[in-house]
C-alpha cells in the first residue's frame, strides 16, 4: 500500500492508512522538493521490485533539456499561484520547477507547503509573469475560476498571465512534474 502525507485535502492521511491497514506494510511518501519526488519514484520502483533506472534517465534528460532551453532566455520575475481566492503562492516542489524554468518567484516557498497570501502581496511582488494553476482544477475550470477574480488578476499588472492545468501537472508529486516544467518553459 502507498500513502501520501503531502495534503490532507487530497487524500487520507498516511498515519490513518497505517493505523487502518496494520499489519500491512505501507510505503509513506511525503516529498517537499523535486529531488524528494524523484527519490520517491526510485523508492516506489524498488518496493515494486522494478528497475527505475530507465525512467529516471529519461526524466533527468528531459529535466536537463528543459532547464537548458530556459537558460537560453533571460530569467523572468513571476508569481505562481496554486489557489486563487485567497491566492496561495507556490510551495513544495513547484519553486524548484520555477527556478529551472527561469522564473524568479519572490513569493514561492521552496520545500514548504503553500499558505494563503493576499492579492496585495501578489501585486507588491510585481511579476512580469503570473501563472495560475489552482490545485485540483483542470485548465478549463481554472479559467472559469480566474474570471471570478479577474479584477484582482488585472490589478497585478503582469505582462503575461498563463493558466495551466494544476490538477494534471503541478499538484501531484510524480513523473508528470517533468511535463509541468516543460509547460512552464513553453509558457514563457
Amino acid at each position: 500500500m502507498i500513502a501520501q502525507d503531502v495534503c490532507r485535502v487530497c487524500a487520507v492521511a498516511a498515519s490513518q492508512v497505517v493505523d487502518e491497514l496494520a499489519p500491512i506494510p505501507v510505503l509513506r511518501q511525503h516529498p517537499h522538493t523535486l529531488a524528494e519526488v524523484l527519490a520517491d519514484i526510485v523508492e516506489l520502483a524498488r518496493a515494486c521490485d522494478t528497475d527505475a533506472a530507465p525512467l529516471m534517465a529519461d526524466l533527468r534528460a528531459r529535466l536537463e533539456a528543459a532547464r537548458s532551453a530556459a537558460g537560453r532566455r533571460p530569467r523572468v520575475r513571476g508569481v505562481f499561484l496554486e489557489w486563487l481566492d485567497p491566492p496561495y503562492p507556490a510551495g513544495h516542489w513547484t519553486p524548484d520547477l520555477l527556478d529551472m524554468a527561469g522564473v524568479d518567484d519572490p513569493l514561492a516557498r521552496p520545500g514548504r507547503p503553500s499558505i494563503a497570501g493576499t492579492w496585495e502581496q501578489v501585486r507588491a511582488a510585481a511579476p512580469e509573469l503570473l501563472v495560475l494553476a489552482p490545485c485540483g482544477w483542470d485548465a478549463e475550470r481554472a479559467r472559469r475560476e480566474a474570471s471570478a477574480v479577474q479584477d484582482q488578476i488585472d490589478s497585478v499588472g503582469a505582462a503575461q498571465v498563463v493558466v495551466l492545468d494544476g490538477s494534471a501537472y503541478f499538484n501531484r508529486p510524480g513523473p508528470r512534474l517533468v511535463d509541468s516544467l516543460e509547460a512552464l518553459v513553453a509558457a514563457r
